[in-house]
């Protein structure tokens, strides 16, 4: 991988060589022994955005902890969920302005969240969190693909996401469905060995 990497980044190579090298790093990385082909399942990862870009969170990575035991974690809330939000220029800004003189605007994620329970924004990415839940467990009810599980991630305390904890076991109660979840609260003296704990917990539900 070494002379791979070293002809790759030669800055006179030839689209030829380059593209070469790639296939045989391919053939020398599909030559590592794998755990498993596949993910036993999707687990989606939401909650209060801070904590979700900084996955490093109280001396713990859950991408890596859950990776690890074979599962797939899928962040839904995020930076790169919000990029389209800011685009500069003239028709994005003619476009928002307009947007915001209509009362009658449609919104996804606020329409699935009032159908969860939440009819109010109370920040904190609870809109997300319970339209998040809203969107899985209707799949589930139609027996369409969806997540197997849910890891939702908050400081401590954070209250919008209070109130979204306290609205997902009626929502649940709502679809007669038991969906695997994970809540996990970040403070300064959070432990590392009490999130493997119940990330071990959680992986048997799933």
């Amino acid at each position: 991988l070494i002379r791979i990497r070293e002809q790759a980044s030669d800055p006179v190579v030839s689209f030829g060589r380059l593209k070469k090298a790639i296939k045989e790093a391919e053939r020398v990385l599909d030559r590592i022994p794998k755990a498993r082909e596949k993910p036993l399942a999707d687990i989606s990862l939401t909650g209060e955005i801070f904590h979700m870009e900084e996955q490093e969170s109280s001396s713990e990575n859950i991408v890596k902890e859950l990776a690890e035991r074979g599962l797939h974690p899928v962040k839904e809330v995020g930076i790169g969920h919000y990029l389209d939000r800011f685009e500069v220029s003239f028709w994005s800004l003619l476009w928002s302005f307009l947007k915001s003189l209509d009362p009658f605007q449609y919104n996804e994620e606020r329409e699935l969240a009032k159908a969860g329970g939440l009819r109010h924004d109370s920040g904190g990415h609870s809109v997300e969190t319970i339209a998040l839940f809203e969107r899985i467990l209707e799949k589930r009810s139609k027996g369409t693909q969806s997540p197997s599980g849910v890891v939702v991630m908050e400081p401590f305390p954070c209250l919008p996401q209070i109130v979204s904890a306290n609205l997902i076991p009626q929502l649940m109660g709502r679809y007669k469905d038991r969906l695997p979840w994970l809540r996990l609260i970040f403070s300064d003296q959070t432990g590392r060995a009490g999130i493997i704990t119940r990330i071990e917990a959680f992986t048997d539900l799933i």
